[in-house]
């Protein structure tokens, strides 16, 4: 079950503004501008929030922590495949 919206926000445009949101609105499936505003809106606070994210570890925690960044590199053959395989996007030579 969703929350009900009760929150108002009032926004004002450029004509060249409205006109990009009505053209990106358009490729996604969202139901109204409202909708692709605020689901635009919430991704970009979500992502900023993240970039913030700060942890905390005890004494013990934090020298899991280094000695895990400081363990030698372990050779990963179906990684390093993956990673150096040409993707969908990317045409073959």
């Amino acid at each position: 079950m969703t929350a009900k919206a009760i929150r108002r926000y009032n926004l004002r445009a450029t004509d060249e503004q409205a006109a990009l949101i009505d053209a990106a609105m358009q490729l996604g499936n969202e139901r109204s501008v409202t909708d692709y505003i605020l689901g635009s809106a919430v991704m970009v606070a979500e992502q900023r929030l993240m970039a913030r994210y700060d942890f905390r570890l005890n004494s013990r925690q934090y020298r899991q922590f280094l000695d895990a960044l400081e363990r030698p590199v372990q050779d990963k053959p179906r990684l390093r495949r993956l990673m150096t395989e040409a993707t969908v996007l990317e045409e073959p030579e």
